[in-house]
């Protein structure tokens, strides 16, 4: 099923392709946690956010048993859906209309990298997303990103969505699901 979504998987990047290693280990958690956040805010093409390391491993094992999941965006008063595909350490977001018309042509709109360097010395590990082109805007990005980590790493979110939706299809709510994430996100 991975190669609907991809061509082929993505190159990963590694943290010390993004930032000089060395000189982050030196820092406390808190302290990464905040230069990576405060520098990923002010760029306009990515989002970000860091999660412990004990949810990388929930998130690793929750993507190989479910890997595929559907997110609303909201857009004045109607809505569309984006599509996630996930392998460890890498979700990458496209247009799910997109998607059904033709899955090996279908374009990456969001890419968002785990980078697990900093996972054993520090427990944490920063997550970096990318757009890929201007067809989400940067709070559209944010909030995937945010629903992307509630819906994986909490438990209810994951059993009543997630999973329901990759083990049992057929009885998935898509009109439910959606109600309850706008209700969720506090969307009109």
């Amino acid at each position: 099923m991975l190669k609907r979504l991809f061509s082929s998987v993505p190159s990963i990047l590694k943290l010390e392709e993004v930032v000089n290693l060395s000189a982050l280990e030196k820092e406390t958690p808190e302290s990464i946690t905040s230069l990576w956040n405060n520098y990923h805010q002010k760029a306009p093409d990515m989002v970000s956010a860091v999660i412990s390391s004990g949810d990388l491993e929930k998130l690793n094992s929750r993507v190989t048993e479910s890997s595929i999941f559907l997110f609303p965006i909201r857009r004045k008063n109607e809505h569309f859906l984006m599509i996630s595909q996930s392998v460890q350490r890498l979700a990458v977001f496209s247009n799910f209309d997109e998607f059904e018309k033709n899955p090996e042509e279908c374009k990456s709109n969001l890419m968002i990298t785990f980078f697990d360097e900093l996972e054993k010395s520090k427990g944490i590990v920063p997550v970096k997303g990318d757009m890929m082109d201007d067809y989400l805007s940067k709070p559209e990005c944010e909030m995937l990103l945010k629903s992307y980590l509630d819906y994986y790493l909490l438990d209810h979110l994951y059993h009543a969505h997630i999973y329901k939706f990759n083990s049992d299809p057929e009885t998935f709510n898509h009109s439910e699901y959606i109600n309850s994430f706008f209700s969720r996100f506090n969307k009109e």
